[in-house]
């Protein structure tokens, strides 16, 4: 007789949705630094053109600032981008 197999564990719902927050802030983050780089703005002249602070543009490119959909409609504007170009893979 064949031993049985325990059934296969079920994601975490919540350890999933970590996942996928922390995908949605990289993807911000690399397209905040590629799009401004391409641009050849500093942070302090993005922070400037968006209305909020150098520090916050850097803690944004390192993926450290949970940016409000607001705020990514904000940045996109001062890039001349769409909020889909920020948050895209």
């Amino acid at each position: 007789m064949a031993a049985r197999r325990a059934p296969p564990e079920r994601p975490d719902p919540e350890a999933k949705q970590d996942r996928a927050k922390a995908r949605l802030r990289d993807n911000v983050a690399r397209n905040l630094l590629r799009i401004r780089a391409e641009l050849s703005l500093s942070q302090r002249q993005l922070s400037e053109r968006a209305g909020v602070s150098q520090t916050y543009i850097s803690q944004a490119e390192q993926s450290k600032r949970n940016l409000s959909l607001d705020l990514i409609a904000v940045l996109a504007l001062a890039l001349g981008k769409t909020p889909v170009d920020l948050v895209s893979d």
